[in-house]
């Protein structure tokens, strides 16, 4: 029933400089008003609003703001399982509202990303529904708040989320089912930080958003997921879906029989032009160095991908929790990741090694691209051993 007016609130809760809020106040609103809001309340980025109509309150909790430290604080918090600094204030204000409009009004909460897991969390301390958008598992941080397993039941939230990706897969889930909405952004590659792109832009409030009806209240395109996957590795393995990934890029690249090689002959200087197609007849001649490539490549994305990255927060993590690297999220993404690699090109090559020339021709074409390399993707001297 106020899906979409959650999802609205959830989108529009972000900052001042939304398009629907000007002068101090929302506009379009849809017969709803803002009764309350946090800002500058609390000093420590939590926001939060209220808006009221027949005898209903929405409690909208604000996502992470790009920017914000106490937000990316709050977001680190999250993957390490530490408490959440705006959680007690997120409650605060909630209960603010309560006491000052009192039992006549029924209650829901909402929020997007980190809003959507404080909305879990809260509702389930105030015995509230929740409608809540992209959020990380919230089942850790209720528990520290409630202390009691018995508590934590989805019966009452509902959860929206896009496609599995990084920071949906976070953690374990507190509602029953979950409502995947069929909104559709092409990916674009395999390595890690196509996968890092392609989660933030699928993890977009404004974009889930757009895809529910106005009539119905509900997404126009939606399935129920009774489990969703748990964990960065298991949103990773999703991702690299091969009937929605490899095959549909090895599909295009064969048809439109791309140029693979650019070279000018040394004794006519003419430009010698090798397409895919020509090069690729058949799979048995190029099984053989696809697998000392495989080999080469997961190195190649362990050393510069995964070290890259792991070594650009390194700093950031040690210090904000001091721990050891090893054990951080990032250590243990390190340790994994190359495992994870290996296994996905090795399972692709035994299950489409008898198949046309096309479809398996997208290994050969993955592996033999230049991969990015450190000194474009982190751009602070950081040296990977590799490039």
């Amino acid at each position: 029933m106020f899906d979409r007016i959650a999802a609205k609130f959830s989108n529009i809760v972000y900052n001042d400089a939304n398009p629907l809020y000007k002068d101090g106040g929302y506009l379009n609103l849809e017969g709803w008003e803002l009764l309350e809001s946090s800002k500058n309340r609390d000093e420590n980025g939590y926001f939060g609003a209220a808006f009221g109509a027949n005898n209903t309150i929405i409690i909208a909790h604000r996502g992470t703001e790009v920017g914000s430290l106490d937000d990316i604080k709050n977001d680190i918090s999250i993957f390490y399982n530490k408490p959440l600094t705006q959680l007690p204030y997120a409650l605060k204000f909630s209960k603010f509202v309560e006491n000052k409009y009192n039992s006549i009004f029924s209650y829901l909460h909402t929020g997007h990303s980190l809003g959507g897991l404080l909305a879990e969390v809260v509702g389930l301390s105030l015995k509230q529904p929740v409608i809540s958008f992209e959020a990380p598992g919230a089942y850790q941080a209720a528990n520290a708040v409630l202390n009691d397993p018995d508590k934590i039941k989805g019966d009452n939230i509902t959860t929206y989320f896009t496609d599995p990706n990084f920071i949906n897969t976070h953690g374990k889930h507190i509602a029953n089912n979950f409502y995947k909405v069929d909104y559709f952004t092409n990916p674009t590659g395999v390595e890690l930080t196509d996968y890092i792109i392609y989660s933030v832009k699928q993890h977009s409030m404004e974009n889930l958003m757009n895809q529910f009806d106005a009539e119905t209240g509900k997404p126009i395109n939606f399935k129920i997921v009774q489990n969703w996957p748990e964990g960065f590795e298991a949103g990773y393995k999703s991702y690299l879906d091969n009937n929605r990934l490899w095959q549909q890029k090895a599909v295009l690249d064969w048809e439109q029989n791309i140029i693979i090689e650019s070279y000018t002959d040394p004794d006519t200087f003419e430009i010698v032009e090798i397409k895919l197609q020509d090069e690729y007849q058949g799979i048995t001649e190029y099984k053989a160095e696809l697998d000392s490539e495989r080999t080469t490549a997961k190195k190649h994305i362990e050393g510069c991908l995964v070290v890259g990255f792991a070594k650009t927060f390194i700093y950031l993590t040690s210090t904000a929790f001091k721990k050891p690297f090893e054990e951080s999220f990032f250590g243990k993404l390190l340790n994994k990741f190359s495992n994870l690699m290996a296994e996905n090109f090795s399972s692709y090559i035994d299950v489409h090694e008898n198949n046309t020339q096309n479809i398996a021709y997208q290994e050969a074409e993955l592996l033999e691209e230049e991969l990015p390399c450190c000194d474009i993707l982190f751009s602070s001297s950081i040296d990977c051993d590799y490039c």
